[in-house]
């Protein structure tokens, strides 16, 4: 991307992020490749990739970050859109602002991440949950993990964090790109945006 004004080439910023953090997230998932199984309240992770032959605290840890890279995603994504509709009508941030506001945006996720890390293992409900699922596998030197009961406050938080949080990422982000959208369409309805600039930014919008 060369960028032809300062709009864009602080827009790359955020591009750069979301590529980034989507490079990272699609390693660490080929890496652990895990199966989620469950019986409420017991969650086994069974992971299938590369990791399994390593040690499963490397299984842990892709896991945990895989999750906050997947919370991060959405985080970019609605401040790439925010900065899209900022711009439209006022002067935009900087470069050094931008990567600022991503980073504060993604650092809570680490204390989740920690919380997701800390997960048990060789729980003996894990095997009993296994075998209730999979009776006629051989479970021997098979790797697995994950949350022995959901129930407990720390591990409940793990997951209601996601729960909470990433449906109303969802709908920011879904209100602010329509958002986006309408008052591109009025820009140009007014001639006050270039048809040039009027693709740049129904191409952003789309993609």
């Amino acid at each position: 991307i060369r960028p032809e004004t300062q709009q864009f080439q602080n827009y790359s910023v955020l591009l750069l992020w979301g590529a980034t953090n989507d490079l990272i997230s699609v390693t660490v998932d080929l890496i652990s490749m895990e199966r989620l199984t469950a019986i409420w309240p017991v969650f086994i992770y069974i992971p299938s990739g590369p990791c399994a032959k390593i040690s499963i605290e490397l299984c842990n840890i892709c896991n945990s970050l895989f999750c906050s890279l997947i919370a991060n995603a959405v985080i970019i994504q609605c401040i790439s859109f925010w900065y899209r509709l900022r711009v439209l009508s006022k002067p935009p941030p900087g470069t050094l602002a931008l990567n600022g506001i991503v980073i504060m945006c993604v650092l809570p996720h680490l204390a989740q991440m920690v919380l997701v890390k800390r997960n048990l293992f060789g729980d003996p409900a894990f095997l009993q949950t296994v075998q209730t699922l999979y009776p006629l596998q051989n479970w021997t030197g098979v790797p697995f993990y994950g949350l022995p009961n959901i129930y407990e406050p720390a591990q409940a938080f793990s997951w209601l964090y996601f729960i909470v949080l990433l449906p109303i990422l969802l709908g920011y982000l879904a209100i602010t790109r329509q958002r986006v959208s309408l008052v591109v369409l009025a820009l140009r309805s007014n001639k006050s945006m270039s048809q040039k600039t009027h693709e740049m930014h129904r191409v952003f919008v789309k993609v």
